[in-house]
């Protein structure tokens, strides 16, 4: 009878050792969007957005034909000495239409709306 506590002593440190050991949380990290940015694109073709700052044009995405696309944007995508101007390229253009020269301001919208004339207007709210 001197081994009958074996089983139960065994299972009791297979038990505590296989817990893991309590894990903390971590605070979730995020994104906070100050400006938007909305595409109004009254072309009969899709266009690809760039955003320009000096050199540097970032891709932002497609705007299908005859449709409006939002795009988040934080403030910190351009400070506020920076001139950023939006860019429209067809899908074969090297060059596209451009926006006038505009700084982000946290907390507006911007609304970008592409004429079929080639003509743009931009508006910020």
């Amino acid at each position: 009878m001197r081994y009958a506590a074996w089983p139960a002593a065994i299972t009791a440190v297979v038990i505590a050792c296989g817990r893991e050991p309590a894990r903390e949380l971590r605070a979730s990290r995020s994104i906070v969007t100050d400006v938007i940015l909305v595409v109004d694109n009254r072309t009969p073709e899709a266009r690809w957005i760039y955003l320009r700052s000096g050199n540097q044009a970032d891709s932002l995405g497609e705007v299908a034909h005859r449709s409006a696309r939002s795009f988040s944007l934080p403030s910190s995508a351009g400070d506020s000495t920076t001139a950023l101007q939006l860019e429209a390229r067809g899908r074969r253009a090297v060059a596209g239409v451009r926006s006038p020269a505009f700084h982000l301001s946290s907390g507006h919208q911007v609304v970008w709306t592409l004429e079929p004339s080639a003509a743009a207007r931009l508006t910020m709210r």
